[in-house]
């Protein structure tokens, strides 16, 4: 009896950006959601790898669009950004040879 060997499937090894590009560009065909959440603390954000405090500065910016959702009277509400000015904003970077980890990594 021979031992087949079992297709390499990494399941906790990050995605090259390639990788994350292709899965990416496959779930535009398949509908992204327009506006996201920001992550939790410390993690990072699903559709784009970026983090909290990334996500806010670069909407404080003017780089990005978020938008608040809160009751009118309600001291706080909920944050959103809208996921194709954030694949938009990645692209342009892209296209310009500019680094965002370089860019975030100032402050």
């Amino acid at each position: 009896m021979q031992h087949q060997e079992q297709p390499h499937t990494p399941s906790t090894a990050t995605p090259t950006a390639k990788q994350r590009a292709t899965e990416l560009l496959a779930m535009r065909q398949r509908g992204l959601p327009e506006w996201i959440r920001s992550p939790k603390t410390g993690k990072q954000e699903h559709y784009t790898g970026l983090t909290r405090p990334t996500l806010y500065r670069l909407a404080g910016d003017g780089k990005i669009r978020s938008t608040s959702l809160r009751e009118p009277g309600m001291a706080f509400g909920t944050r959103l950004f809208h996921l194709p000015s954030i694949l938009a904003y990645i692209e342009a970077q892209a296209a310009t040879g500019s680094h965002l980890n370089e860019q975030t990594n100032n402050n």
